[in-house]
């Protein structure tokens, strides 16, 4: 009797020592639960969110000063310690146990060594099962993913299912009678072979090798080359997408990309802030919205920030409000505009894409306060298009101002230098800043050649000096573009300076190239007065020392063949008897040009005093 008695007395002890627990136990339910459900609420760093995750582990830690492990047993809408229930909801859609339940999970094991990262890896997978609307992962497939080492899963086979109605197919000599399914009792419990124990180092079947199988299950007497036929057709029809279905995927995330959910909810929310007969509501929404703002300036999503920003705005304009509303917005803007969110966002923008895209829409809604900002950033991001995106914000916020903002950016990199041209003609400069005008002596050939293009266009009294103070330039494009564009100023003093160079002596320090360049324009911008200098040319010595003055000839074709006059037209014909072969050739060339434009010229004067 002693035995018994001790056994008893034993099992007594046991059973005294579990009731004690149990509450522990609970507690560890409860404290998952809230967790679970806060995870669904709160953003990762949300205070509150934490406080949760303390209260879990400490519950654990209280639990493991008696326990080594904690084995929980799982049934539909239950979870089972030592046989006590300590977890029970019946609503599918809220309860952990359906969760676990419904996707195979007959029992839980968490070792005292789990509590911290795995069981936050645990909690953050069932807080991923709530929002799981498809069928890709299940609770065990993550769990496996997840590679534990000190918690530890149980999955029942699927003849345990009909217990609870799921249509899986039930096969072989082990399936149960259908009777038992109206009598639980007759099924096998987690104590049979009911179960599965999933190890980590089970080796893992791959697709190809199953699908290969199959082929040859479906097709045993099949040859070779058609078995592989039949395994290309599997495959293609298991993974082909058409082009419907891509299509829909597109559009869905263009949906999805539309969608802010954040910003959404303050816009639905934000609206009670006008009710005038119910302040305690409005101080309510009011401390939520500014939580959510203050979650989103953290977060520097631009999209998001834009959107609030915008909001903000539009709600400032609203009348009437309860009192402090104005005031609430003011400091929404003000966070959403914070200094640091601009230097942040801009940090973030080194190469043209979508995200630069988002900042730069979120900074022409933030206004004259990114200009400073958006200066600095210029310096430090590469690419073009990038830089002329800049630009055009820096343009759109500044406006009639943009000139201004050109006087502040600093030209030491090419690329800036590109920007300050880039703004004045996207404004249609009028003047050119002291800045634009330092441009034409910045040591990078491209940047002289665009400020000349721009120095051209513009209306600007300095325009004509900048241009000829550019024909001494050292680089010689240089000097030939700004002869050319200076020609179009139709400015006496470009004249008057390209006759210095054509009849001077500084004409023989240019290469010939540049020399005919020269007579081109002086013939462009020529006179009658012109041609008599170009008289007294040719009866000088030439300057350039290649013998018997040709080379002061062909120079002056050069020019009297743009000269419209009779004056030209007879020097030109009596060029054409010169004893030079080439002289003859050039002379005759030029005459027949500018007889044949001179006769059309006449033409139309006759024509138009027919008219008359």
């Amino acid at each position: 009797m002693k035995p018994k008695q001790e056994q008893e007395k034993s099992a007594r002890a046991e059973l005294e020592e579990d009731i004690e627990h149990l509450p522990v136990v609970e507690h560890v339910l409860r404290t998952l639960t809230k967790l679970i459900h806060g995870r669904k609420l709160y953003a990762d760093n949300n205070p509150r969110l934490e406080e949760f995750a303390r209260e879990f582990d400490n519950s654990l830690r209280a639990f493991f000063r008696h326990e080594d492990r904690l084995v929980l047993s799982i049934d539909q809408y239950a979870i089972l310690w030592r046989g006590q229930c300590v977890y029970e909801n019946q609503k599918r859609d809220e309860s952990i146990a359906f969760l676990l339940h419904r996707d195979g999970v007959g029992e839980i094991t968490v070792g005292d060594e789990a509590v911290g990262t795995e069981t936050d890896r645990f909690v953050r997978i069932l807080t991923e099962e709530y929002h799981n609307l498809g069928p890709d992962e299940d609770v065990v497939t993550k769990f496996w993913n997840a590679d534990f080492e000190h918690i530890s899963y149980r999955v029942l086979d699927d003849y345990l299912s009909v217990e609870y109605g799921e249509s899986r197919s039930v096969e072989g000599d082990n399936a149960p009678d259908p009777k038992a399914i109206d009598h639980p009792e007759l099924l096998p419990s987690l104590e049979d072979t009911g179960r599965v124990i999933v190890q980590r180092q089970d080796a893992l079947e791959s697709i190809d090798a199953y699908l290969k199988n199959l082929i040859l299950h479906t097709c045993p007497a099949s040859e070779e080359v058609e078995r592989e036929t039949n395994f290309q057709s599997m495959v293609g029809s298991f993974f082909t997408v058409n082009n419907e279905e891509i299509s829909q995927c597109q559009q869905e995330l263009e949906r999805e990309k539309q969608t802010d959910s954040l910003a959404a909810f303050v816009e639905q929310t934000f609206v009670f802030t006008l009710l005038q007969d119910n302040p305690s509501a409005v101080r309510d929404v009011s401390g939520v919205v500014e939580r959510i703002v203050d979650f989103a300036a953290a977060d520097l999503n631009p999209h998001t920030l834009q959107r609030l920003l915008k909001l903000m705005k539009e709600f400032q304009g609203k009348q009437p409000k309860q009192e402090g509303v104005d005031k609430l917005c003011d400091r929404l803007v003000a966070k959403v505009t914070d200094e640091t969110v601009i230097q942040s966002l801009g940090e973030k923008l080194k190469f043209w894409n979508k995200d630069s895209e988002e900042i730069l829409s979120y900074f022409a809604a933030v206004g004259e306060a990114v200009i400073d900002p958006l200066l600095k950033v210029l310096h430090n991001v590469d690419g073009d298009k990038l830089h002329r995106e800049i630009c055009d914000v820096l343009v759109t916020i500044a406006g009639n101002e943009a000139l201004d903002v050109i006087e502040k950016l600093d030209v030491d990199k090419p690329a800036v230098a590109y920007d300050a041209v880039y703004i004045a003609n996207r404004v249609g400069a009028t003047r050119l800043t002291p800045k634009l005008q330092e441009l034409l002596f910045y040591p990078d050939v491209n940047v002289k050649h665009e400020i000349i293009e721009l120095i051209v266009r513009v209306d600007d009294p300095s325009a004509t000096d900048l241009l000829l103070g550019a024909f001494s330039d050292e680089n010689k494009v240089i000097r030939l573009h700004a002869m050319e564009t200076a020609a179009a100023k139709n400015d006496p003093r470009v004249l008057q300076r390209i006759v210095e160079i054509a009849f001077g002596k500084e004409l023989a320090e240019r290469e010939p190239d540049e020399q005919e360049a020269v007579f081109k324009v002086l013939g462009r911008l020529g006179n009658a007065s012109t041609v008599e200098d170009l008289k007294r040319f040719l009866e000088k010595k030439s300057f350039i020392q290649f013998g018997r003055g040709r080379e002061n000839k062909l120079l002056a074709i050069r020019a009297l063949e743009c000269i419209k006059s009779p004056a030209a037209l007879g020097m030109l014909k009596k060029l054409t008897s010169d004893s030079n072969n080439l002289v003859q050739a050039q002379a005759q060339r030029a005459y027949e040009t500018l007889s044949a434009v001179m006769r059309e010229e006449r033409s139309k004067q006759a024509t138009g005093s027919e008219d008359a």
